[in-house]
């Protein structure tokens, strides 16, 4: 953390431009500094209100971080007093680029700015300190009801914030798996779409999958698809039937030829997905069905059970559950009546 930096920026300088304000972030000979203090460079930028609130804040925990970290786990250099400024920031930081840190920490930021104050102070709290909800409540003097409301809204920002289209589509893919991952559902029932395509892949879905490393590949491959190649499937069709042998033609139309357009484009892009691997000398394997089975395993292990007493008395079970109350509320969304079992 560079303690100049961090005091010139607690000055909130207004910047050239109405409503903005200057921004310091040090680096290092290799970056093109606009500024200068000495021998100490900078990167100055113009931010709003908002975001310069929430670098503040960022700073303020790094600020905090850096220094509880390396007094708790680096040397303590006798001679650290006799250290010029600049020599015990290079201890301290290890002199981290500026251009590895920047783009990074700027997205942050601005993502951070969605939020309002309070709902920063929540978030940081409880992701960056890593403090717990009753913590968090009584540092700011709320409840843990509404430490646990805030953290939920400023988590759903986040989210809109990481998968609006301003951000590149690796990027949104991403965030979506990331959503998933922790949520088990996707927004706007994007994962009730996604199940449903998958369904109707799923007597061919074994091959694909051990053409994929994971199985969360091949998911994120076909949500890829699903959101931004999908003006493409007429012409994916066309593509692969015309270079398709004889055998694959007549399954195709045998399997998918009144499926519909979606799921056709999603099975003829995977079968080019996987010639396309072929042709690059790859290979399938059985890795991302053995990396399940292994954790299954795993799990059955602890349970005293065996891996398939593990996938029909707990597994399928608890998937089916949450699967079926999402198609309940898809179902509810958009019909506003309840779905009969």
């Amino acid at each position: 953390m560079d303690k100049l930096a961090y005091h010139l920026n607690k000055k909130k300088k207004p910047s050239k431009t109405e409503g903005k304000f200057l921004y310091y972030y040090p680096c290092n000979s290799a970056d093109k500094a606009n500024y200068r203090v000495g021998d100490k460079k900078y990167i100055v930028i113009e931010v709003t209100e908002n975001e310069w609130e929430a670098l503040r804040e960022l700073d303020r925990f790094e600020y905090n971080n850096w220094h509880k970290v390396y007094r708790h786990n680096e040397p303590f250099p006798i001679d650290e007093e006799m250290l010029s400024p600049r020599e015990q920031q290079k201890w301290i930081n290890k002199e981290i680029p500026f251009t590895t840190l920047s783009i990074e920490r700027l997205d942050r930021v601005r993502a951070l700015g969605t939020l309002t104050v309070q709902e920063r102070k929540v978030y940081c709290l409880c992701v960056d300190d890593g403090l717990t909800q009753k913590d968090i409540a009584e540092y700011l003097g709320i409840t843990q009801g509404a430490v646990s409301t805030t953290f939920n809204r400023a988590r759903k920002k986040l989210d809109a914030y990481n998968t609006s289209k301003d951000n590149a589509p690796d990027d949104i893919v991403w965030a979506l798996w990331k959503i998933f991952m922790r949520d088990y559902e996707l927004p706007d029932f994007l994962d009730v779409e996604i199940e449903f395509v998958i369904r109707g892949i799923f007597n061919d879905l074994i091959p694909f999958i051990n053409w994929f490393y994971s199985i969360g590949e091949l998911c994120r491959y076909i949500l890829w698809y699903y959101l931004f190649d999908e003006d493409r499937i007429r012409q994916d069709i066309e593509k692969y039937l015309s270079t398709a042998t004889q055998e694959e033609q007549e399954y195709f139309k045998d399997y998918y030829g009144e499926q519909v357009p979606i799921i056709q484009g999603v099975y003829v892009r995977l079968c080019m997905e996987v010639k396309r691997r072929e042709a690059n000398r790859l290979q399938d394997s059985h890795k991302a069905i053995d990396g399940v089975y292994t954790a299954v395993e795993k799990i059955a292990k602890r349970l005293n059970l065996s891996v398939e007493e593990c996938l029909k008395q707990r597994l399928y079970p608890y998937l089916a559950e949450k699967r079926k109350r999402r198609l309940k509320e898809f179902y509810r969304y958009y019909t506003g009546k309840k779905l009969h079992e």
